[in-house]
């Protein structure tokens, strides 16, 4: 929508036929801004619980909804009750991806949060296939996981607030940038769709897994962002900075140590898995042009609050958001 006005209240709703639909409201991102009010999610399960964080957050009126992967999941897991079932089998072809969306977008609070605020979105894995790495699949050969994947993001385009503008040759370009008026500049980062395979994943496969934290400091050519990217967020960080900068993305980007008796483990999927890659971001984050630094996270369905370090000295707060409703570790 073009001619809109800056930091101004709009209203709106969609004619169907005879059907009207109920009416949405946003606000425009200001020019200028001395406060901002951030809702962050994640992880939102169908059948491992209902979506009523919603309603608290429809309460609070945040002026932006941010959310950094996991909106669909694929796939059912865990053991444990579910409050409700998906009603077919994980989706594959774009038909049964726009179903799965279209049967999230039933959910009461979820549409409530949806009419209520602008929403800011990127998928991280589930979206398409839990632990996918970039090409690469955990469960399929490449030309099959290529063809699952395409449908999946055609299927997150039409359901999702993201622009069409969006579309690439290769793909579709979800990180991006936003500017909140003269106070923060809002960096959404893309830590799926251009990542190596994990450290320890069988060849040309992708996987999660627990594996020494040795392992993947030998992997100094693998990559979170892809070179383009990472190119991309290096020559933006450089630029002048308004007084925070944020980074927003989809895992957790602190260090993690798993203490097992075979000595210390991290967990492939997250930056643990890509510390040169990691190492460039915090190489960025401590430059000369940024004043605050926040890195916004998601996905292991935890809540984490982590002092960012980089050759002993505090350069960031991080900032880790629960699942919304998924099943969650001790």
């Amino acid at each position: 929508i073009e001619g809109l006005r800056p930091g101004r209240d709009y209203f709106y709703r969609f004619y169907a036929g005879d059907v009207v639909s109920r009416t949405g409201q946003f606000r425009t991102l200001p020019i200028k801004a001395d406060q901002f009010r951030i809702a962050l999610t994640a992880c939102q399960h169908w059948e491992h619980g209902y979506f009523s964080a919603y309603a608290d957050l429809v309460h609070q009126a945040p002026d932006l909804v941010l959310q950094v992967g996991d909106y669909i999941y694929e796939k059912s897991f865990g053991d444990g009750p579910d409050v409700r079932h998906f009603p077919d089998s994980d989706p594959v072809t774009l038909a049964d991806y726009r179903a799965r969306h279209a049967l999230y977008k039933t959910d009461p609070h979820l549409q409530a949060a949806h009419a209520a605020a602008v929403w800011l979105a990127a998928p991280d894995d589930h979206e398409v296939e839990n632990d996918y790495a970039g090409t690469h699949s955990a469960l399929s050969e490449s030309e099959a996981f290529l063809r699952r994947r395409a449908n999946a993001y055609q299927a997150y385009l039409e359901h999702m607030p993201i622009s069409l503008t969006r579309l690439t040759p290769g793909g579709v370009r979800f990180h991006g940038k936003v500017d909140i008026g003269d106070l923060a500049r809002l960096y959404l980062l893309d830590t799926r769709q251009y990542r190596s395979p994990q450290p320890g994943a069988p060849e040309g496969r992708a996987r999660g897994a627990v594996v020494p934290r040795a392992e993947a400091e030998r992997s100094e050519g693998r990559s979170m962002l892809g070179a383009a990217q990472e190119a991309w967020l290096n020559g933006e960080l450089a630029c002048p900075q308004p007084p925070w900068t944020i980074l927003a993305q989809q895992t957790l980007f602190a260090p993690l140590a798993l203490q097992r008796p075979e000595g210390e483990m991290i967990w492939s999927d997250m930056w643990d898995g890509y510390p040169a890659a990691r190492e460039a971001v915090l190489e960025a984050l401590d430059g000369e042009a940024i004043q605050r630094a926040l890195i916004l996270s998601g996905d292991v369905h935890s809540f984490w609050r982590n002092d960012i370090l980089h050759k002993g000295r505090h350069i960031a707060n991080e900032i880790v958001t629960s699942c919304l409703a998924s099943r969650n570790a001790p």
